[in-house]
């Protein structure tokens, strides 16, 4: 297994959260949806199946508290879960909240043509300190 390294694109356009023990996990920087991303550290993989079995179960357990930070942040919000992998193909998984009338509403954020919104420090202070509330099991 080789050692984990973050594609620097993630650090031009997320926050560091935490690193549990199967992903790093970053808010992304666009404040208008409660958005986290997943990095599985186990190495440079881009696909689920490169990640060895045992793993891919704590990684389960992972998105599931990703969700439930979501949630907490927008308990309103319907979450969608992806791995596209297209631009960055470092394995990342996209934990988001959206709601009727966000920017991208009903449509897929990914892809959508508008600014990304800057967080005020107190609420990406807040966001980070929800998810940092939650500790993962393993």
């Amino acid at each position: 297994m080789t050692q984990f390294e973050m594609d620097p694109r993630f650090a031009q356009a997320t926050t560091f959260i935490a690193d549990w023990p199967v992903c790093r996990v970053l808010l992304a920087e666009d404040a208008r949806y409660p958005w986290l991303q997943l990095l599985p550290r186990c190495g440079f993989v881009t696909e689920l199946l490169d990640i060895p079995r045992e793993q891919r179960l704590l990684l389960m357990e992972e998105i599931a508290l990703a969700c439930e930070a979501v949630k907490k942040i927008q308990p309103d919000c319907k979450l969608n879960i992806g791995t596209l992998g297209i631009i960055v193909p470092q394995m990342h998984i996209h934990v988001l909240g959206r709601t009727p009338g966000d920017p991208a509403w009903p449509g897929p954020v990914w892809g959508h043509q508008s600014e990304a919104m800057v967080y005020d420090e107190k609420t990406r202070e807040f966001r980070v300190a929800i998810v940092r509330s939650l500790s993962p099991k393993g």
